[in-house]
């Protein structure tokens, strides 16, 4: 074959040939030589390929971590802090012949697990006797008397037997309260609510003759909300459940009377001291007052 007289083309796929034909025959003798080789030459160099696979693999996995950020609405904390007092709003009826004869005079909040009830005095104005009706049981009760801001005290007559358990234990609204917060009052039964803010505080002073420490109380939690929502008697709560206080006024100035000035009227009107109402963080002071 004269080479000469080939094309560039015919020169290429000859090259090629040649290559792949010398590959083949050096990869053959190479293995043939590997397998005849002691194994004091074979070791070195599977130990250079050992270590240069791992240089290439990774040392080690990183985990990874994921968070997930839980966003709390304030609409929800308001669906929950209501439904967590439902069960202290009751149905206050005049006793009839018959309990189908029972007519509806209004709604009270109960604040203790004995039964004692606030409402509005206009709910208990007419002459009879009153019940409230609690998993289809009827409980007579008897009033105990009218306060200064317009609020009739109810307890149940005493029961013969195992006391009744009324309402769960009262959460009572912590004293730091903050103009801006929102506040919630729930009036009738179903329930109807309003949401307002409290808008200011009005407190009266007295200093102590002997010592001059100024003592602060609280008469008055001002709120902004719809005036034709709300009865004088309405409780109040905050968002996380507690309660504030009771609303007073209606038609003209509408405004929170402090859960602790309702518990010191209550407390005139009950003879035994063991009586007071039952609250898991500690009375309602009006003695620290931020604003």
């Amino acid at each position: 074959m004269d080479i000469e007289k080939l094309t560039k083309a015919q020169l290429i796929l000859l090259v090629l040939l040649v290559s792949f034909v010398t590959s083949i025959a050096t990869g053959i003798t190479t293995v043939t030589l590997m397998n005849q080789a002691p194994p004091e030459i074979i070791q070195p160099i599977t130990r250079v390929v050992q270590n240069t696979v791992e240089k290439i693999l990774p040392s080690e996995v990183r985990e990874i971590t994921t968070t997930n950020t839980i966003i709390i609405k304030e609409e929800d904390l308001i669906i929950e802090a209501i439904n967590e007092n439902l069960s202290h709003v009751v149905t206050i009826y005049i006793k009839g012949d018959d309990e189908t004869d029972d007519i509806e005079s209004g709604t009270g909040f109960l604040i203790s697990s004995r039964g004692e009830i606030v409402t509005n005095k206009f709910t208990v104005s007419q002459s009879g006797e009153y019940v409230i009706k609690i998993d289809d049981t009827s409980f007579e009760l008897e009033i105990l008397g009218e306060d200064e801001y317009g609020y009739a005290y109810l307890q149940p007559v005493e029961i013969e037997g195992d006391q009744p358990v009324f309402a769960t234990t009262l959460q009572a609204a912590e004293s730091s309260l903050n103009i801006g917060q929102n506040v919630i009052s729930l009036s009738g039964n179903p329930v109807v609510i309003t949401i307002g803010r409290i808008a200011g505080f009005e407190s009266t002073s007295v200093i102590d003759e002997d010592t001059e420490i100024e003592t602060k109380t609280l008469e008055k939690i001002l709120i902004t909300s719809d005036a034709k929502k709300t009865v004088s008697g309405d409780p109040v709560i905050n968002s996380d459940g507690e309660l504030v206080g009771f609303i007073s006024g209606g038609s003209g100035e509408i405004f929170i009377v402090p859960l602790s000035l309702v518990n010191d009227s209550l407390q005139g009107f009950i003879e035994e001291e063991d009586t007071a109402i039952e609250l898991t963080e500690g009375e309602l002071t009006n003695t620290e007052i931020i604003i």
